[in-house]
């Protein structure tokens, strides 16, 4: 619904001025506000609240926030009244709903369906954190773990230079109400603001609605993703349905089907294995299995064997930073897919869903810096979204340091060793030994190791 012409009966948002022709005294509050509606299923001489059509973000009145200025505290006692207009003297205060770009915030809501809020965070209480305080300002105060994922929230904020309300709060913590259970975010019980707008938040639903996905990667002889400790970092994705209860005694391990999935779902595969990010993978190239699965008839030239060991299938998510129920993600059931689309829903064996999983998702070099007698190796390995980058063919450069002077000297690069030079060491006095790297005259990063290390 588009009403960003609706005057509201001639109400400004601003100061509430009362143009309707209603000969009663007091304040009139009406059904429409500009992108937005009334939702009172009562009635209040003295305040109302509204709710934004999608995608516009509610916004409280100036004057409500006005005497909280100085205080995060204070604002999160009000978080419950941000969708409320008020009388005061005979003039009306209306809450905005504006555009998200132009809100800088997502509108967190107090109450979610069966659930509300208990606690919100403020992006003046992480500032704090980075020693820019203000003396008359009260802050909230938070463990090391909430700290830790509001700074990740924000830093996505940071990314996109994008400018945050402070007296609107950026995440929130929930609980539901007695007799129904939570489907958590990634975060727990915490839900937050995107840069774009949008929120992701937590759901509460009674426990027989209660279902979430577990994963679980497997191997073949033709893929394998396991690091030298042993660790799982990739595979074949199979999943489980489970409910409140736990698993089922009928619940089986299932394949998803790759078509229509994208990295963001991924993504949220690699987080229930520990890890914040994932991408897509194929099996294997060298696979020449065309064996067909699903309930339905084929022909005799495509398949000569049926398997029903497909259960999902265009798994994709809006978002990278979802977990698989979320409600920006979507999913069919792959035998609703094949009655839907027919043949053209077909999975085969090289149509499994596979993903390969790592932490960080920007490019970063790892150095590790060894000496002997005669030589110096500066071990640099780089790496974006979990693949290794061959850091020879960047045209990097590399200075070696002794005790943070510069030595003059040539080095050679191998992929699995990284930066290498001769030089003699004997009867040379110094307590540590340095690399950096840079790109021109750009600084990338540096590594050290010292004799007490």
């Amino acid at each position: 619904k588009e009403l960003s012409n609706v005057r509201s009966s001639g109400i400004n948002a601003e100061y509430g001025d009362d143009d309707h022709d209603d000969d009663d005294k007091g304040c009139y509050f009406p059904d429409l506000i500009a992108r937005g509606e009334r939702v009172d299923h009562y009635e209040s001489e003295h305040y109302a609240h509204y709710q934004c059509y999608k995608p516009y973000v509610m916004t409280p009145n100036k004057m409500m926030t006005m005497g909280s200025m100085s205080s995060s505290v204070q604002l999160a006692s009000m978080h419950e009244n941000y969708n409320m207009a008020f009388c005061s003297d005979d003039r009306v205060y209306l809450p905005e709903c504006l555009e998200p770009e132009e809100a800088g915030h997502c509108g967190l809501p107090k109450y979610i369906e069966n659930g509300k809020s208990i606690q919100v965070m403020f992006p003046k209480d992480l500032m704090r954190e980075y020693g820019e305080t203000e003396d008359d300002y009260e802050y909230q105060y938070f463990d090391d773990d909430v700290i830790g994922m509001m700074k990740e929230v924000m830093d996505d904020w940071d990314s996109q230079h994008q400018e945050v309300d402070a007296v609107m709060p950026f995440m929130a913590r929930y609980i539901c109400d007695e007799g129904f259970v939570m489907m958590k975010t990634m975060r727990g019980d915490m839900g937050w603001c995107r840069q774009d707008g949008t929120m992701e938040i937590p759901r509460c639903v009674r426990s027989d609605e209660f279902v979430e996905i577990q994963f679980k990667l497997t191997h073949s002889d033709k893929m394998k993703m396991v690091d030298k400790q042993g660790n799982v970092f990739g595979g074949i994705v199979q999943a489980m349905m489970v409910t409140s209860e736990g698993y089922s005694e009928d619940a089986e391990w299932e394949y998803g089907c790759n078509d229509g999935f994208n990295d963001n779902a991924a993504g949220a595969i690699c987080r229930s294995q520990g890890f914040r990010h994932g991408t897509q993978v194929p099996v294997s190239k060298k696979v020449k299995l065309l064996k067909a699965a699903g309930a339905m008839v084929l022909p005799q030239s495509m398949t000569t064997e049926m398997s029903h060991e497909f259960g999902w299938t265009d798994f994709a998510c809006d978002y990278d930073d979802t977990v698989a129920w979320s409600e920006s993600c979507t999913a069919s059931r792959y035998e609703d897919a094949l009655e839907e689309r027919g043949a053209k829903a077909v999975c085969f064996d090289f149509d499994r869903m596979a993903v390969e999983c790592y932490n960080d998702d920007d490019f970063g070099i790892d150095i590790e810096v060894k000496f002997s007698k005669k030589k110096i190796t500066c071990n640099a390995q780089g790496a974006k979204k979990g693949n290794a980058i061959d850091l020879g063919s960047l045209g990097l450069t590399v200075t070696f340091m002794i005790d943070d002077e510069m030595i003059e000297t040539d080095a050679s690069y191998r992929r699995k060793k990284g930066y290498m030079t001769k030089y003699n060491l004997r009867g040379r006095q110094f307590d540590c030994i340095s690399c950096e790297i840079h790109a021109g005259d750009t600084f990338i990063a540096e590594g050290k190791t010292c004799k007490g290390d």
